[in-house]
């Protein structure tokens, strides 16, 4: 899934993970881990609600902080669920915001890309199956958000998607990488304001999703993921 590692300001790298309450209370937490470059620990946060939470990627920001992205249980007893949650921290992993969003009884976040205003925009699923983008400002607040699904023919015809990358090109539209359903690759074309403009089921051998992306400066893309071995 999305990339829970940066190279930090001092040379060292931090990562997001979860980890279990230690008194069993409250489920599971996010933690960020700050390590210098002999791979000594410098710092450990740990962020928990009332309920689960799970971080699934983190992104390295401009300002040398960190955006953890993952999902959070709702505490709605009649209609529990997943939201989508997000903690946005300073360089030293100190909260600056926290946001859950919710569309559906089952959202959680997968990857997020910094914008060039300083927002960002993240990509995960959205219950009960599809391609779900959130379009947010730089303190969290929500531009827009959209679900792409099999409802939306011709783009998905019957298959459910899932992104597991995004990334912002030149022309300030956004490239989603993940896979169908079936295991087939997908590549999605989003313009600025939410607007689906194009979808790619790719054939590159045997790759069956694409993980991560990063835009170039020639207004392309560069794209990994794992293929199928004959036999595995």
């Amino acid at each position: 899934m999305g990339n829970n590692a940066h190279r930090s300001h001092n040379g060292g790298v931090t990562f997001a993970t979860w980890a279990y309450d230690q008194f069993g209370m409250s489920g599971r937490d996010m933690v960020l881990i700050s390590l210098s470059d002999q791979g000594d620990t410098l710092w450990t946060r740990t962020y928990g609600r009332p309920h689960n939470d799970q971080s699934f990627s983190m992104l390295g920001t401009a300002d040398g902080g960190y955006l953890i992205v993952g999902g959070t249980d709702t505490s709605d007893i009649i209609n529990p669920g997943q939201q989508l949650y997000l903690i946005r921290t300073d360089a030293f992993g100190d909260t600056l915001w926290t946001r859950a969003y919710w569309r559906s009884s089952y959202d959680y976040g997968l990857a997020a890309t910094e914008c060039f205003d300083g927002g960002f925009t993240i990509v995960g699923t959205s219950s009960p199956g599809g391609l779900y983008l959130v379009r947010i400002g730089a303190q969290g607040n929500l531009i827009w958000s959209r679900v792409f699904d099999k409802r939306d023919p011709p783009f998905f015809d019957s298959q459910v998607p899932t992104a597991w990358g995004v990334a912002q090109l030149v022309d300030g539209s956004f490239i989603v990488c993940g896979n169908h359903q079936s295991g087939a690759a997908l590549v999605s074309n989003i313009n600025s304001v939410g607007d689906l403009l194009w979808t790619r089921r790719t054939d590159i051998g045997n790759v069956v999703a694409l993980r991560q992306i990063v835009a170039t400066q020639n207004g392309g893309c560069l794209m990994v993921g794992p293929i199928q071995i004959d036999g595995d």
